[in-house]
C-alpha cells in the first residue's frame, strides 16, 4: 500500500481525490488546503505521492510548494491544473512531473500513478 498526500483547496475535490485514491487501496495520509500544511505533512509523513493543485490558497502555490518540499525530500508529483499555460509550464521545465487537466478524469489519474509506481 502506496501513502499519498493531497493537496487541494476545494473541499469537494480533496473528498472525492480521497474516496478514488483508498478505493484503489492506496492510503491518504493527509490532506492540505495550503503549502505550509503541505510541507509539514509530508516532513511528518514522507509520503510515496503527492498530488497537488497548482493553484492554492496561501502564500505560495503549488508548483512553489513542491519546489520546498524537494529541498529536503524527494517525491513524486501528479500536478492538476485548469491553466493549459500550467500545463505547458510543467511539461517544459520539470522532468519526472506528471500534470493532469482538471477535471481529472480517475482513469487517467488511475493510469498515471500507476506509471509511477511501477517497479516501486
Amino acid at each position: 500500500m502506496k501513502s499519498i498526500i493531497i493537496l487541494e483547496d476545494e473541499g469537494i475535490i480533496a473528498l472525492m481525490l480521497k474516496r478514488f485514491l483508498t478505493s484503489q487501496n492506496h492510503s491518504v495520509t493527509g490532506t492540505a488546503k495550503d503549502g505550509k500544511t503541505a510541507i509539514e505533512l509530508v516532513e511528518k509523513f514522507k509520503p510515496d505521492l503527492i498530488i497537488m493543485d497548482v493553484h492554492i490558497k496561501g502564500d505560495i502555490n503549488g508548483i512553489d510548494t513542491y519546489k520546498k518540499i524537494q529541498g529536503f525530500y524527494e517525491v513524486p508529483a501528479i500536478f492538476l491544473t485548469g491553466n493549459s499555460l500550467d500545463i505547458i509550464n510543467i511539461k517544459t521545465n520539470y522532468k519526472n512531473l506528471y500534470v493532469l487537466e482538471k477535471p481529472v478524469s480517475l482513469t487517467e489519474l488511475k493510469r498515471t500513478i500507476d506509471l509511477i509506481f511501477v517497479g516501486n
